[in-house]
């Protein structure tokens, strides 16, 4: 088994656009995900395998048991949704800071400004999802905050997961986005008809890409099932209109974070997700827990790795809708939606 971590830096601006199409109503112009997605990230490391090892694409993409260099080359690195011998984690933000690289991780989701206020389980309630469910609510106050969104450093969540505030220092929110992180730059566009390299009369569209600053980049861990993983080319294309990201590879060195450790007689535990995730039938709930009307409220009973949960309470942000570019089929993938990074769920051990 190999591991690695990939890094990802930008030599242009990136584009990974959204899931709505360029023929949406509407005239807006198209914003791009950021960081990009797995899938995304995942044929970009697939493509610099490949190119490294001078793949006939074509002969890739119509023959089985397509062979390179005596290397079985779709069990090697997968074909379309099946990703062979090869898996990864999802890309996360890292920002270089005294000549080292620091992953970032998205704001937990009851965070609001202010203060830095926190969401706070209210009193049953009869909705939609139940007879008594259990909705989260801010403390009273007379503004109205607004969600805190965007990232923090491994010290931030590590506050955060003790149960302490996250400092001003570890945030990266709104106009540090823009001075730190990255910028937003919108692009105007127009399409062309190849066979006559001529601009399409009225086909005009517009696009924001992403400028990451130059101490930023995306890193994925990978885990390859052979001995070796092949050396990648220095350069590939990313995302849409195949902007430039250099590639380097490096040791995976595991991120471990610092995590509080209760009492024996706590029982409460919030489950926060890091990356968005595809649950099940994709609901909002977490896979194969089923709801239960009990005397003091509606919950949702599961086992999640060996553990018996009940879950009182969630908080969710909007879904995040991802489609893309079917490669293999040349045509549009279905449009997915995502629960997003940061969500979090309140859960008692059973």
């Amino acid at each position: 088994m190999t591991k690695q971590t990939w890094r990802f830096s930008a030599l242009d601006t990136w584009f990974f656009r959204e899931a709505r199409q360029m023929e949406s109503f509407g005239g807006s112009e198209l914003d791009s995900l950021f960081p990009p997605p797995a899938r995304t990230v995942m044929g970009a490391i697939r493509t610099a395998m490949g190119e490294a090892l001078g793949v006939d694409w074509r002969q890739y993409n119509e023959d089985e048991k397509y062979t390179i260099a005596g290397i079985p080359f779709r069990e090697y690195i997968g074909y379309h949704d099946n990703t062979g011998r090869l898996s990864m984690d999802y890309p996360w933000l890292s920002i270089q800071r005294n000549g080292t690289y620091e992953r970032l991780y998205p704001i937990p989701r009851n965070l609001f400004q202010k203060g830095i206020m926190r969401l706070r389980i209210g009193k049953p309630i009869h909705c939609d999802l139940g007879k008594a469910v259990r909705l989260p609510k801010l403390p009273k106050q007379q503004d109205k905050p607004k969600p805190l969104n965007g990232w923090t450093t491994q010290k931030g969540l590590e506050a955060f997961l003790a149960g302490e505030d996250i400092s001003d220092s570890e945030l990266f929110t709104d106009k540090r986005i823009e001075k730190e992180l990255f910028q937003r730059e919108s692009r105007l566009g127009i399409a062309r008809d190849n066979s006559t390299r001529t601009a399409q009369e009225g086909m005009l569209y517009q696009t924001r890409h992403i400028r990451p600053n130059s101490n930023i980049a995306i890193e994925v861990d990978i885990e390859a099932d052979y001995d070796r993983v092949l050396p990648p080319v220095k350069l590939i294309r990313l995302g849409g209109e195949s902007r430039l990201a250099g590639i380097t590879v490096l040791d995976t060195n595991p991120v471990v974070l610092n995590h509080p450790h209760p009492n024996a007689n706590s029982h409460g535990v919030i489950l926060t997700l890091l990356t968005p995730a595809l649950f099940k039938n994709a609901d909002w709930m977490l896979p194969d827990f089923n709801k239960v009307e009990q005397k003091d409220g509606t919950v949702w009973k599961g086992n999640l790795l060996g553990i018996d949960l009940t879950v009182h309470s969630a908080i969710i942000g909007k879904a995040q809708r991802e489609g893309g570019w079917d490669m293999a089929n040349h045509k549009p993938r279905p449009v997915t939606s995502l629960i997003p990074a940061g969500s979090l769920y309140y859960c008692t051990v059973d």
